[in-house]
């Protein structure tokens, strides 16, 4: 099984094959931070808020440093090609928690890569997923536990095939499976709905296609790894450790490379 983490889209800026970098040297990693998933217009920056520093298992290394004329712009200081967690949190989004892993020499993020999410349109989001399902989504009422978050990263074809009847599952600290709700897109008529089982079969509400969002609730605090067993055979795990009422990231989400 290969261990492929959601990983932030990187630019390393000033890695030329003249420059050498101290082995034993922290690098600077900086980027604006958004307030909600990025959009294709009106994106706003995280201007009051906060990017905490973890290991992988949660304990805590520091924040990054918010730039004073540059309001949502962050910069790291980190040990490179490191795994990481990074916890944002502010006014009016969700505490959210991603992995990924450092750059190699100082660099930038892309804008868009690094977000929260918002609590207005993510209770939007769960009262369609609610209403499309015909069941509550406790997390949206008390904020228990975690709540998993993700869009998948589909690069080719092979991967639109893979993400079709793909199967998630998600295991908390304490041995449980956490409830799947996984939306597909019809590819032909670009219809979206519950996605359709690996049989094939498409039920009530459902349409068969490539994975194109998915959540998971029912999630105890703790560590929690997510496995995503794509149709091709291919096989992708992520890990966080998470707080009650955290959202674990699962943006960016990628199969391993096919062939």
């Amino acid at each position: 099984m290969r261990n492929v983490l959601p990983a932030l889209i990187l630019v390393l800026l000033g890695a030329s094959p003249c420059v050498t970098t101290d082995p034993g040297g922290d690098v600077l990693w900086s980027g604006w931070v958004l307030r909600d998933l990025p959009a294709d217009v009106g994106n706003e920056v995280l201007e009051n808020g906060e990017v905490e520093l973890t290991l992988p298992d949660g304990t805590p290394l520091g924040q990054a440093e918010p730039s004073e004329s540059r309001p949502g712009f962050f910069t790291l200081e980190v040990e490179p090609d490191q795994e990481i967690g990074l916890r944002i949190t502010g006014e009016t989004i969700h505490p959210t928690v991603w992995r990924t892993r450092t750059p190699r020499a100082d660099g930038y993020w892309l804008f868009g890569a690094l977000f929260g999410v918002d609590t207005v349109n993510l209770d939007l989001a769960l009262s369609s997923l609610s209403e499309l399902t015909g069941e509550e989504i406790p997390w949206q009422e008390d904020q228990a536990g975690l709540l998993i978050y993700g869009v998948p990263t589909i690069r080719d074809a092979a991967d639109e095939a893979a993400w079709t009847g793909a199967e998630i599952t998600a295991v908390d600290s304490e041995g449980g499976l956490g409830t799947v709700i996984a939306i597909a897109q019809d590819l032909e008529t670009g219809v979206t709905g519950l996605a359709a089982g690996p049989t094939g079969l498409v039920g009530p509400n459902q349409v068969a296609g490539p994975l194109v969002l998915f959540l998971v609730h029912d999630l105890a605090p703790g560590p929690v790894r997510l496995i995503v067993d794509g149709s091709d055979g291919r096989t992708t795990v992520a890990d966080w450790v998470g707080q009650d009422g955290d959202i674990l990231s699962a943006f960016h989400l990628t199969l391993p490379e096919s062939g």
